[in-house]
């Protein structure tokens, strides 16, 4: 299953119910993760900075960060998508967003992320993310 677009999810660096959320153009309330196509001779990785920069004006690079391959799959629309998790580990300046004409930037907890357009989507990427989480969990540093 080859990706043809791409998606940041990005964890709030002090609150971990928190996410980076995107909306649709011109509602406001229709939230979802930054990302969007995949260029030719472009990676999901390299299309999800680019993307992410693209919709927030900020360049991920700017900090310290673990990137993840979370999930590849279809969403709602029949588009495969491949989300990847990104962490900020040593939080050098704090971001500021600046979305596109027509888009808000906000963070966003599960529960808004998986009720607008991509719900299903979502829901399966916050489905994986918890199942990860919890096995992180299940081995803690230094035991």
């Amino acid at each position: 299953m080859n990706p043809t677009a791409a998606i940041v999810v990005l964890k709030h660096p002090k609150d971990k119910n928190l996410f980076l959320a995107y909306s649709r153009k011109n509602n406001f309330t229709d939230l979802g993760f930054p990302g969007g196509s995949i260029k030719e001779n472009e990676n999901g990785f390299m299309a999800a900075l680019r993307e992410f920069f693209e919709e927030t004006a900020y360049n991920l690079a700017n900090n310290w960060f673990y990137a993840e391959n979370l999930y590849t799959g279809k969403d709602e629309s029949g588009v495969v998508v491949q989300a990847w998790l990104f962490e900020l580990l040593k939080l050098i300046e704090f971001p500021e967003f600046i979305p596109e004409p027509g888009h808000v930037v906000c963070w966003a907890t599960k529960e808004q992320l998986t009720s607008g357009s991509f719900k299903i989507y979502n829901q399966k990427v916050f489905d994986i993310l918890e199942s990860r989480d919890a096995e992180v969990d299940k081995f803690p540093v230094g035991s």
